[in-house]
């Protein structure tokens, strides 16, 4: 893929944003940024592949990934002491990093209807 698709692909702003660090100012610094990090790998000055860690970390949705849709994060809370009544879930398809604050918001609030 190209550059333009692994940035469309991955939200690396919020994992800059995490790591409190400024974005790149252009395309080649950010795609540098990426190879550093170890979340793109450069096939042969063709194109570049995103890693399953790019993937698991950043990407905006992991359905776009084979393999790793299963892998997404999701909390269901289950009413009683049995799993035969989830009454609120939240699916996550985002990559971890840039879905855990929407994740713990989700946490907080089911927290502030069980008071």
């Amino acid at each position: 893929m190209n550059e333009v698709e692994v940035i469309t692909l991955l939200e690396y702003d919020k994992i800059l944003d995490l790591l409190k660090k400024p974005p790149p100012s252009n395309i080649p610094e950010i795609i540098k940024w990426l190879e550093d990090e170890k979340m793109i790998v450069d096939v042969d000055e063709k194109g570049y592949y995103i890693s399953n860690f790019g993937a698991i970390s950043a990407a905006k949705d992991l359905n776009k990934f084979d393999g790793l849709s299963r892998k997404a994060l999701r909390l269901i809370k289950y009413e009683g002491k049995n799993k035969s009544a989830g009454s609120k879930e939240y699916p996550v398809t985002k990559g971890y990093a840039i879905g855990f604050e929407g994740l713990i918001q989700f946490v907080k609030e089911l927290c502030q209807l069980d008071d």
